[in-house]
């Protein structure tokens, strides 16, 4: 979906931090909580797909990284 390209949800995927709490990236943790429920990203967490793997969407987690920056990070 046009939310699962190139967004920053499963970026933060990878790191849950306070932030992600009932956040639509804390769903792309690929952690189905409640929070996660009822969100658009909360189906991408549970079917982790190849652009959810070091693409650059994994890319924005919080830390800057050279390909992160190549995107909008956040």
């Amino acid at each position: 979906e046009p939310w699962s390209v190139g967004t920053e949800v499963a970026a933060q995927a990878r790191v849950p931090e306070p932030w992600s709490v009932g956040t639509e990236v804390a769903a792309q943790a690929r952690v189905p909580e409640p929070w996660s429920v009822g969100t658009e990203v909360a189906a991408q967490a549970r079917v982790p797909e190849p652009w959810s793997v070091g693409t650059e969407v994994a890319a924005k987690p919080r830390v800057p990284e050279p390909w992160s920056v190549k995107n909008q990070q956040a």
